[in-house]
This record gives C-alpha cells, sequence and structure tokens, in this order.
C-alpha cells in the first residue's frame, strides 16, 4: 500500500503488509508475515505474530505488540503522545532523531538493554531495567520484551546516511 492520504486497515493471516507514504493513521494486523512501514504520518498501532515489524519514518503516535518477532522502529519526529512497544519473544531496536527529547522506560526480562543515546536515569537502572530522559524528555516510550534485547540509538548512530535499520 503506498501513497495513502486516509486511515490505513490492514488485516493478513499469511504473507507480508508493506505501506510507504502514507498520512493518516494506521491499523495493521498479521499473524504469520512480516509488517514493514515506510514514512507514516499518523497514529500507528500494528499487532504481528511469528514475524518481525520494521518502521522507518515514522511521525505520530505508536503502539506496537509482537509475539515471537523482533521490533524495529525510527521516529523521524517526536511523538506527540505515549508509546509502548512490546514483543513477547523478540528484540527491540528504537532509532531517534539526534533532537528529539523523550522518557524511555525499558524493560526486558531474558536480555539486555543498550543506549547508545546519553540520557539521565530518573528511575530504576540495572541490566534488564532503564528509566530515563533523553534530553529535556517528553513523551513517553515504553518498551517491554520477554525474550530479547533491548538497543537505543539516535539517528547519527546508524551507519551511512541514508541507512535505515
Amino acid at each position: 500500500l503506498t501513497r495513502i492520504k486516509r486511515t490505513v486497515e490492514a488485516r493478513n493471516s499469511r504473507g507480508p503488509i508493506s505501506v510507504a507514504d502514507a498520512s493518516g493513521d494506521g491499523n495493521l494486523v498479521n499473524s504469520r508475515g512480516h509488517i514493514e512501514v515506510e514514512n507514516l504520518t499518523g497514529a500507528l498501532k500494528v499487532c504481528n505474530s511469528r514475524e518481525n515489524i520494521k518502521i522507518a519514518g515514522l511521525e505520530g503516535k505508536l503502539n506496537a505488540t509482537n509475539n515471537r518477532g523482533n521490533i524495529e522502529v525510527e521516529f523521524c519526529r517526536a511523538p506527540a503522545e505515549d508509546c509502548q512497544l512490546t514483543s513477547s519473544r523478540g528484540s527491540i531496536e528504537l532509532c531517534l532523531p539526534s533532537e528529539m527529547g523523550a522518557d524511555i522506560s525499558a524493560h526486558t526480562d531474558r536480555g539486555k538493554i543498550a543506549s547508545e543515546v546519553p540520557l539521565t536515569v530518573v528511575g530504576e537502572v540495572s541490566s534488564s531495567r532503564l528509566e530515563g530522559r533523553i534530553a529535556d524528555g517528553g513523551s513517553r516510550i515504553e518498551l517491554t520484551t520477554y525474550r530479547g534485547d533491548i538497543r537505543i540509538k539516535t539517528d547519527k548512530s546508524v551507519l551511512g546516511a541514508n541507512s535505515r535499520f
């Protein structure tokens, strides 16, 4: 689905879902295929199982849930509302614009947390839990995985000027 200027709703059970260059809210549900989104302006809700979720160039609120797959997200602007990224058996990678502020809450049961972004600890910090503020803070971004690692980086830490994940 490309160049859509209204709400996007897609459901699939065996195969990929791909959305590019869309403006409007999105609701994407898949059970056995990956989900890819590039350049979306609007609130996005994504639910998947057994494959990865990859989102690049997001401007808006995000609620992403995955079972047995990784979640990779790149925001191009700070979301105006709180966001949740949850994976039961997969890693989470979050890429933020270098000038973006956010409040981060990250938790993993069986993995590690790494941040390439300077942040101020405002709560608990351990190898499996991190509560912190990037720059002056902003919307809260919750990252939760039960069996996977969490990595937080900025667009300046991405290899190559035009590189995605």
